[in-house]
């Protein structure tokens, strides 16, 4: 096989065109003999042709990136009151006497290196100003199956690539001339662009971007510029995993080509050999807007595994991404969360968070800040992409699987409920484009609460957007935060999970503590909140702890101010992990541990699981890695509380070292044995619970606070 020695020669390029032809033969044959028989038993001997004619090809390199156009390039300018000529935008124009400087390009913000000319009045500014740059294409168009703009802008742009129009944001539709006004739009984060319908207007050898920037009146107080050009010819645009389970994983990606038949091949070798192949599925872009689903099972618990696609029959390892498989049983793991960056944040706390390497990353919320207040999937897909086109936020969501629930700012507008405009648009596109754990409710136009178990702990997700009443509703036993189903539900859940798990985690998006009047939050929706935490109560679920974002904060409260019972009490331990990346605020309170707020933050969490009690060890950090607040607790299994012989039986003398621990304070005193009514200190109540289990035998029931 010669072709495997070529690399990433001239003759590697004849090998891919190969792989590309059988490609093209492969995709039309499985369309046409349909999706079901894919898998029938008819095809079998087809499908062992193509996989072992392309295994010995599988680890060749199948696609790279270039940069085109890198961001802070230099850019040639035109400031005036009109075009200087109608084909300004056309490759053949003589721009000689352009003057030029290098991005961020315009005015009126701190970070622009090239300060713009508006006009000789600063209250009747040029409405448009245009930029030209040139670039070279070295190869042949054909090859390249992608091509991106990372564009910041403000206020709106049009893009011409030789010419013709590839891009606009912010501009209305039609022609458009000088005095054209945008919409407003503010810069400062990066916007990606498929333009890769516009390949067929690339030529080898020397190319031209052209852009005019349009303010949104004659009064605008700034202006911005900068882009970057990016070709690829990677058949997979990106790829993202989650819903792992200790046998399992769930795998999204985008392919770039319609049409293209896919698969997931993951191994516990990062060359990816003896991999597990998924189902396959196919990009279609009326359907699915050629983001297709994977589910690879029958793999094994706690290890790490690498996986690419297969396209076509090509292993495609210009990508290739890895996740961590869960424990079954006891076991120690750490998983990171945090919540509210700026749509394609590139912040370094992704990075931080990505070297520590956690078991997964719970993201809680605002993974963009679009405020998308209209019922239009392609908007919302179009903020997960730019999102996912962030290098640090792909670089982490590609190395370490996530786990995500929204919360207003990529749901709808701030502070939305069920009644936002972009519900079910939102709720759609989030499960066409997460890796997500199945949802309670099914799929569809449904809430998306949802449960997973990492090891014995069990998580329970709530969705606190689009089953809510709206926060100015009058605070009455009708107003909702979870929407009647989803409670029922919840409680439901917490009933189950309280005498079968040793800790249960409530992933609640929005801040629990609190008083009314503090804004969105838990403290505007009293009469549930006290439901909720009566219930807790009534059914001693000591056992609880809460995570938490949207507030641009990390907090801890140990239990000292969560309790929210008619007559008090049923507290338990929450925090709060934010801002990724936005400005600090504080909402909620007081928290007994403090609140801090700021941007490029993040939460730790490590769990301990020792069999007869569960450790959970909270730290709030920076994007230098450094705590800024820490707690620990301890939670025991029901099951061991009492045994302080620790024999695995209650008797007369666990009853005598109780009462030896409370009078003495001996070194028998393990608090998680001792304390048997579950109340937080030591008294003759504790005996008394004793007791009551030593006479009632191991098998009869036993709650906290009996």
């Amino acid at each position: 096989m010669q072709f495997l020695t070529l690399g990433k020669s001239e003759k590697h390029r004849s090998c891919r065109l190969v792989f590309f032809r059988f490609h093209r033969y492969f995709s039309m044959r499985m369309r046409n003999v349909g999706r079901k028989e894919v898998n029938t038993a008819k095809r079998t001997s087809f499908r062992i042709f193509s996989v072992s004619f392309f295994f010995a090809f599988a680890l060749a390199p199948t696609g790279k990136s270039d940069t085109l156009i890198s961001k802070l390039s230099v850019w040639k300018y035109y400031a005036d009151a009109q075009y200087p000529d109608v084909s300004w935008n056309q490759s053949g124009y003589d721009d000689v006497g352009w003057p030029s400087g290098p991005g961020v390009l315009g005015f009126g913000e701190t970070y622009i290196a090239t300060t713009i000319p508006f006009g000789p009045d600063a209250n009747n500014k040029y409405i448009t100003t245009l930029f030209r740059h040139s670039f070279q294409l070295n190869s042949d168009p054909a090859e390249i199956t992608q091509l991106t703009l990372s564009t910041n802008y403000d206020d709106g742009f049009v893009a011409y690539l030789n010419g013709v129009e590839v891009a606009r944001r912010a501009m209305p539709g039609g022609a458009v001339v000088h005095s054209t006004l945008a919409a407003s739009h503010e810069g400062g984060v990066y916007e990606t662009i498929d333009i890769s319908n516009s390949i067929g207007d690339l030529v080898q050898g020397t190319n031209l971007l052209s852009v005019e920037v349009h303010q949104t009146a004659p009064t605008s107080t700034d202006l911005v510029w900068d882009t970057e050009l990016v070709s690829s010819s990677s058949q997979v645009e990106f790829l993202w995993s989650g819903g792992v389970t200790p046998n399992s994983a769930v795998v999204k990606a985008k392919l770039t080509q319609d049409g293209s038949i896919a698969r997931l091949a993951a191994s516990q070798m990062p060359d990816l050999s003896s991999p597990i192949y998924s189902n396959w599925d196919t990009a279609v872009t009326t359907e699915n807007n050629r983001v297709v689903r994977f589910e690879v099972s029958g793999l094994a618990p706690r290890q790490r595994y690498y996986y690419a696609l297969e396209v076509g029959g090509v292993l495609d390892t210009d990508k290739i991404g890895q996740f961590q498989t869960f424990p079954q049983d006891t076991a120690t793991f750490t998983f990171a969360f945090g919540s509210c960056a700026l749509t394609g944040s590139n912040h370094a706390v992704f990075e931080t968070i990505r070297s520590l390497d956690p078991l997964f990353f719970f993201h809680l919320g605002d993974f963009h800040y679009q405020n998308i207040g209209v019922n239009a999937p392609n908007l919302f897909r179009q903020a997960y992409e730019t999102v996912l086109a962030s290098p640090n936020q792909l670089r982490l969501f590609q190395e370490v699987a996530i786990a995500y629930i929204w919360d207003d700012h990529d749901y709808g507008p701030n502070n939305s409920d069920s009644t936002a405009p972009g519900r079910q648009a939102a709720r759609l596109t989030y499960q066409e484009y997460v890796p997500h754990y199945p949802l309670a409710a099914g799929s569809g136009n449904i809430p998306i609460y949802f449960t997973f178990d990492v090891g014995r702990v069990h998580f329970i997700v709530c969705d606190s957007r689009s089953a809510r009443s709206p926060e100015t509703a009058i605070d009455d036993a009708s107003k909702t935060m979870l929407g009647t189903m989803q409670k029922a539900w919840f409680k439901q859940e917490l009933l189950n999970a309280k005498s079968n798990y040793p800790l249960i985690v409530w992933v609640n998006t929005l801040p629990w503590i609190g008083s009314p009047g503090g804004g969105d939050g838990w403290f505007e929706y009293t009469n549930e909140r006290r439901e909720l935490a009566d219930f807790i109560k009534i059914n001693g679920i000591k056992n609880l702890c809460m995570i938490s974002g949207d507030a641009h904060m990390l907090a801890i409260d140990d239990g000292t101010n969560s309790g929210y019972a008619t007559s008090g009490g049923a507290g338990f331990p929450v925090m709060h992990g934010a801002a990724l990346d936005q400005s600090g605020s504080l909402k909620g309170g007081p928290y007994s541990h403090g609140a801090f707020p700021g941007g490029g933050q993040f939460a730790l969490t490590t769990v301990t699981d020792f069999g007869d009690s569960v450790r959970v060890q909270w730290s709030g950090r920076n994007y230098l890695n450094q705590e800024r607040v820490g707690y620990s607790f301890t939670v025991c299994t029901p099951q061991h509380i009492g045994d302080l012989n620790r024999d695995g039986s209650f008797t007369a003398s666990d009853v005598v070292l109780l009462v030896d621990c409370i009078f003495s304070g001996t070194e028998n005193c393990n608090f998680c044995f001792s304390d048997v009514n579950c109340d937080g200190r030591l008294s003759g109540s504790d005996v008394v619970s004793e007791l009551y289990r030593v006479f009632q035998g191991p098998n009869g029931p036993f709650w906290c606070g009996i």
